[in-house]
């Protein structure tokens, strides 16, 4: 879990402003981080395949900034998890 938190951490902010993007085909990844299997969200993160291809972050239910670089972060935790992620 180490793993796949760092390459959350790594991601640069979103660019503020307005931008203009591709069409959203509603594909993603959500990961939800917890002690225990049954335990509650410690943070989640949903990263969209379409669109701006941002990543959206929740820590303790607080809204944080949103990230940018799903695609890489999807094929990275797909790796560390041992699993084929297919490109968007």
């Amino acid at each position: 879990m180490a793993a796949i938190a760092a390459v959350v951490d790594r991601l640069p902010l979103n660019p503020p402003g307005i931008r203009f993007c591709p069409l959203d085909i509603g594909s993603g990844m959500r990961l939800t981080f917890r002690v225990t299997l049954s335990g509650p969200a410690l943070a989640v993160v949903t990263a969209d395949s379409g669109g701006c291809a941002t990543v959206a972050v929740t820590i303790g239910g607080k809204a944080m900034p949103t990230l940018s670089g799903a695609p890489g972060m999807q094929h990275q935790v797909a790796t560390i998890a041992g699993l084929h992620w297919p490109d968007a």
